[in-house]
């Protein structure tokens, strides 16, 4: 046999052999699990400094059902509850969420939830004397709080509505206040995105 033909022919083989080897996509999971960790240099949450404008260590795990359904934990390190409230402890926030996002028609998605904001050990302290709305109540008791959450999603923006059903929620006797915000995220490629 001459070089060409056997040329030929392991070429042929490896053509052949081919989807022999090839795989199949794996199945997509019932469920994932994923971890969140992170060093900032101020903790902000709605525009107002949690820490003081010092740095924080945070981080969390989520749960995700391919049917929608989500739990998740996050946590970090803050400086607000013992400054704000005179507190002796509460120099930490964990939060936890849960809900079910999906999609109301091609491009349209939802997300609707309940979130609770924990600061574990928080004890009520005499006010601030800096902060007048809170000397004047004597003092904040438990700044630990829930909101309930729904929002809409459309390309890169998401308008997003939140309302308190605890008794706190950046102010005293702020039951039933609310928060609107409009979110952007644009995906910069390799893992980066902006959102302004």
């Amino acid at each position: 046999m001459n070089f060409v033909a056997k040329k030929t022919i392991l070429g042929l083989a490896f053509v052949l052999a081919g989807p022999a080897f090839a795989q199949t996509a794996a199945p997509t999971p019932d469920y994932t699990l994923s971890y969140n960790a992170g060093v900032v240099s101020d903790y902000r949450f709605r525009g107002i400094t949690q820490t003081s404008g010092k740095p924080a260590l945070q981080g969390g795990i989520d749960f995700s059902h391919k049917s929608g359904f989500y739990l998740g934990a996050w946590g970090s390190n803050v400086k607000w509850v013992k400054e704000f409230n005179g507190a002796t402890k509460g120099s930490y926030e964990i939060d936890l969420f849960g809900g079910l996002k999906g999609e109301i028609a091609p491009g349209l998605g939802f997300d609707v939830g309940v979130i609770t904001y924990q600061y574990p050990r928080n004890n009520s302290g005499v006010a601030n004397r800096s902060y007048p709305n809170a000397v004047a109540a004597g003092s904040f008791g438990n700044a630990s709080t829930n909101e309930f959450y729904g929002a809409l999603t459309y390309g890169v923006a998401t308008l997003k509505y939140s309302r308190s059903a605890g008794n706190f929620l950046g102010n005293l006797n702020s039951s039933g206040s609310s928060y609107l915000e409009l979110n952007a995220s644009f995906d910069l490629g390799d893992g980066l995105t902006l959102s302004p």
